[in-house]
């Protein structure tokens, strides 16, 4: 039997990282162990025929990660961070590692412990210089560029030993960290990207954040994951996070902004190496209503009452407007216009919410029953002429429920939408409800964004009461109207959403764009809070080189995307439009009805670093051709667009309209109303890119995660055994260096960057700054 060479065998630990904006993403803990396999040479004996000989010894197993829980408490400006894990040595044997906790040079940990089984292990703090040292050394000798990307910082390292055959070791760690805030805007970035060391997902993570400070918070979002935000009070909030079976492919970052100012507005910035940035700005007014700051407002409801809204519909929709009805202040004024055939006004103009006439448009509301036709235009132009009378000093509001497509007086669409622009000079508000599957959604679409209103769509299994009712909450308090967002100097372009929403307590404006000039620039806020005109300026600093926000390039991409697709589905299909969302979903891996991913079994070929050949680069994100023959067709019209009035109807039509509005964040406009806070995150609050774009398709991302990876703002898909840079084109100026040679250890020292990237395994292709860098 011939001897066993000594194996390293490499797994990441996601534990609880310190990011700041300008230090690489470092912080995860690993553990290194190091597995000699002693074997006693057996005496030399002739071969007999009754001798048995014994199999092979089988390679070593990584260890895997079953469950980690994941505590934060942050306090102002500190963090204390708390973390158990428990592994599993698959193994026969009892190992030892080392384990280890990369740390920006940044970091400032003013605590940390780690403990074993109950057991405090002691370990040591390294520089950076011998950091990188250490980190050469493993990476040379287990040619395992996994490592590469924590290169560049500081080091904690410590012994772990035993971790028992076949079974399991708990490990806790608890450290504090002061969180650097530029301009009130707080980050918190947990270690969770672990996927390229692990071969197995984490079968269950927990994640708690809970924030206190002794400012206001004035947001608070989480843009890596599905999280949940909760805010018990103006100076409190709580992220949280659960996932069972999960491949951990990126980090938990947590944004927060504190503030005493009225609005406070957070920036954060990426800019590629040789391109143009990008830039999110969220603005957020008040958390809280606080004496003398409630602005009066006019609100007329309007809802359908025919025939098709029978039985549970009407009985739902009656409770929502009760509740709608008894939410308005003493301020506001109202009116309620129920429409079937004819055209029903409780009263002639909007009314004084006193409790008298609240009790009796209650009791109006109590008689409705369904029955009849639907007449949408003359319902919306009556309701618009109830805005006649008022003052001018606060926002009109139309709250329009229906679940059908006019089928009484004006029946053309067309019509209809210029018939309300006409009637509507006083620029009232409209937000659509629509119920079910059998209406017009191009009408209804048109009628929120012509109107700067925004839209809702209740499936037949989703409650009208819960959905209308959420919706006026985030309606229910006024903060300004009219907005405009100016930025200045910065030649910003490609700016979303196109058109201003309102703002409204506890609401949030979400601003996603490119830049062009780093620096430090302008922004200007301007509105109307009743008669008067508002403004408020503030500095933002645009970013020269690189930072922590490096899903800003997908996230800028899907909500592009998401006008792209509501464009064709409203007003037609061009090949302009057509080409730009391809080209868009192929570098930024985004699926939609345009391009689709090809389903590649799991053969070993297709592992990352795996020197099989795996499955060619133009077949894993290409542009579907076969949409004209597919469900999708049928969901979006011809191509979205004029295929007859039938691309407007049914189901897909809803669903259609339903992601095209989630891919461009419409709903994020109205985040965090009470009535949707309690343990419900709103797009806005976690703006996940991979989140909006599964099922756009039938296909879940999650499903191609082996052969696609998203990171440091770039995307790169494996093809042939090699990760690929999407903006490769196959004409760039490429240089190619030998893995793990002097040279490209060399590279590695004069561009950090680059860490990153080579981190994905020995085969890979990356462009930065022009140059394809090819490591072979």
């Amino acid at each position: 039997m011939s001897s066993l060479r000594p194996a390293l065998a490499v797994l990441t630990v996601a534990i609880a990282v310190l990011s700041l904006p300008a230090v690489p993403a470092a912080g995860q803990g690993f553990i290194v162990v190091e597995t000699q396999v002693v074997v006693t040479p057996e005496p030399v004996r002739p071969p007999s025929a009754d001798r048995v000989i014994p199999p092979p010894r089988q390679a070593q197993f990584p260890l895997e990660v079953k469950n980690q829980v994941v505590t934060c408490a942050i306090r102002d400006t500190v963090a204390t961070t708390r973390v158990e894990q428990v592994f599993h040595n698959r193994n026969a044997r009892p190992i030892e590692g080392t384990y280890m906790l990369p740390l920006p040079e940044t970091a400032s940990v003013q605590r940390f412990s780690l403990w074993m089984d109950g057991k405090e292990v002691k370990g040591e703090l390294l520089d950076a210089d011998k950091a990188r040292q250490t980190y050469e050394e493993i990476v040379r000798r287990t040619r395992d560029p996994g490592l590469l990307e924590y290169v560049g910082g500081r080091l904690y390292r410590a012994r772990v030993f035993p971790i028992p055959a076949n079974g399991d070791v708990r490990i806790a760690l608890e450290y504090t960290e002061t969180l650097t805030v530029s301009a009130g805007l707080g980050t918190y970035r947990y270690g969770l990207n672990t996927q390229k060391h692990s071969l197995s997902p984490v079968q269950d993570v927990t994640i708690t954040v809970d924030i206190a400070s002794q400012l206001p918070i004035k947001s608070v979002f989480c843009p890596s994951h599905p999280a949940t935000v909760s805010r018990p009070g103006e100076k409190q909030a709580r992220v949280g996070f659960e996932a069972r079976q999960m491949a951990p492919d990126r980090d938990f970052v947590v944004h927060f902004l504190m503030s005493e100012a009225e609005f406070g507005l957070s920036l954060l910035t990426y800019r590629p190496p040789g391109e143009d940035g990008y830039f999110l700005a969220r603005l957020a007014p008040p958390f809280t209503v606080r004496g003398g700051q409630v602005l009066a407002k006019d609100v007329c409801f309007v809802m359908d009452t025919s025939g098709s809204m029978a039985g549970d519909k009407i009985a739902q929709a009656r409770k929502a407007l009760a509740y709608c009805i008894s939410s308005l202040h003493k301020e506001d004024r109202f009116n309620l216009i129920t429409f079937a055939t004819d055209v029903r006004p409780f009263r002639g103009s909007l009314i004084e919410a006193t409790p008298e006439n609240l009790a009796a448009a209650r009791a109006e509301v109590e008689k409705i029953e369904a029955a009849g036709g639907t007449s949408i235009d003359e319902a919306l132009k009556t309701a618009l002429q109830t805005d006649a009378p008022r003052s001018g000093d606060r926002p009109f509001m139309i709250i329009f429920i229906t679940d059908g497509e006019p089928t009484v007086g004006e029946r053309d669409p067309d019509r209809i939408l210029a018939n309300v622009k006409q009637a509507n000079q006083g620029k009232s508000r409209i937000f659509v409800c629509g119920v079910g599957h059998d209406l017009n959604t191009r009408l209804l679409d048109r009628l929120a964004d012509d109107n700067r209103g925004a839209r809702e769509y209740i499936t037949e299994k989703e409650d009208i009461e819960v959905k209308v009712s959420s919706l006026f909450a985030k309606l229910s308090n006024p903060v300004l109207s009219d907005i405009e967002l100016k930025f200045t100097g910065a030649d910003t372009y490609d700016v979303y959403p196109k058109t201003w929403p309102d703002l409204f307590h506890g609401s949030e404006l979400t601003v996603i764009g490119r830049y062009r000039r780093a620096g430090n620039h302008g922004i200007t806020l301007t509105g109307r809070r009743g008669r008067e005109s508002m403004t408020w300026r503030f500095d933002g600093a645009f970013g020269e080189s690189t930072s922590g926000s490096d899903f800003l390039p997908r996230l800028w991409a899907t909500r592009k995307i998401g006008y792209l697709m509501d464009e064709i589905r409203l007003h037609g299909e061009t090949r302009e439009l057509k080409d730009e969302i391809v080209s868009l979903a192929r570098r930024h891996a985004i699926i939609t009805p345009y391009t689709s991913y090809l389903v590649i079994e799991d053969t070993p070929g297709n592992v990352p670093g795996s020197p099989v050949a795996g499955a060619p680069l133009q077949r894993m994100l290409r542009e579907d051709r076969s949409f004209e023959r597919s469900e999708l067709r049928g969901r979006f019209g011809g191509g979205f667009g004029y295929g007859g009035q039938g691309a407007y109807k049914g189901d897909r039509a809803v669903e259609a309209s339903k992601e095209a509005y989630a891919l461009r964040g419409g709903d994020a406009l109205a985040a965090r109303a009470p009535a949707a806070r309690a343990g419900q995150a709103s797009p806005a609050d976690r703006l996940d890119p991979e989140a909006l774009d599964e099922g756009v398709a039938g296909k879940p991302a999650g499903q191609f995660r082996q052969q696609i990876r998203q990171l440091a703002g770039k995307t790169f898909y494996l093809d042939q055994g090699r990760w690929i840079d999407s903006q490769f084109d196959g004409k760039t100026e490429t240089r190619k260096i030998k893995a793990f040679s002097d040279e490209y250890f060399a590279l590695l020292k004069q561009n950090a960057a680059l860490g990153k990237y080579l981190s994905l395994g020995e085969r890979i292709i990356v462009v930065l700054n022009g140059t394809a860098y090819e490591i072979q």
